[in-house]
């Protein structure tokens, strides 16, 4: 799948693209334009290649070449103009659920005891380590914490 140097105008001749609800249209016949390929992604094809959708969505809007496009609220089938973003890899790689533990707060996990430690992932000077942030009876409070450090160690946008 070619995921650089889209044809910026040969996409925008063959596809049309609803940014209010993401959805890609061909443009001569009005038929929707995607599948979803094996990994979960919406795949369109324009010419003889493949792309994903989401970089369609963001050549068309923007008439740029993505690098790393990010789906916010983490759906890969969700092309809708204010869920997509480009961002760097590390900020693409933050934003991703298998890094959110049970508790539903990323960097939260419930121990043994029933209390809640915040631990988190951190990287200074290119070296990357986990950093213990305490134990807190309360949720609220290690939620607080963990934002915190997200916000003094992450370059992360907020998310939906």
């Amino acid at each position: 799948m070619k995921d650089k140097n889209i044809d910026v105008s040969l996409v925008r001749r063959s596809i049309i693209y609803r940014p209010v609800d993401g959805v890609f249209l061909r443009r001569q016949t009005g038929k929707i334009a995607v599948h979803i390929n094996k990994t979960g992604y919406l795949i369109i094809k324009v010419g003889k290649e493949a792309y994903k959708a989401h970089r369609l969505a963001y050549v068309i809007m923007t008439g740029k070449q993505p690098d790393v496009i990010d789906h916010i609220n983490q759906n890969k089938t969700d092309n809708r103009w204010v869920n997509l973003r480009s961002v760097s890899k590390r900020i693409n790689c933050c934003n991703n659920s298998r890094k959110i533990s049970a508790t539903g707060i990323r960097g939260v996990h419930l121990n043994k005891y029933g209390r809640y430690v915040v631990q988190l992932s951190i990287t200074t000077s290119g070296i990357r380590k986990y950093r213990y942030f305490g134990v807190y009876d309360d949720v609220e409070l290690a939620s607080l914490v963990a934002s915190e450090v997200l916000d003094k160690y992450h370059e992360v946008p907020k998310c939906l």
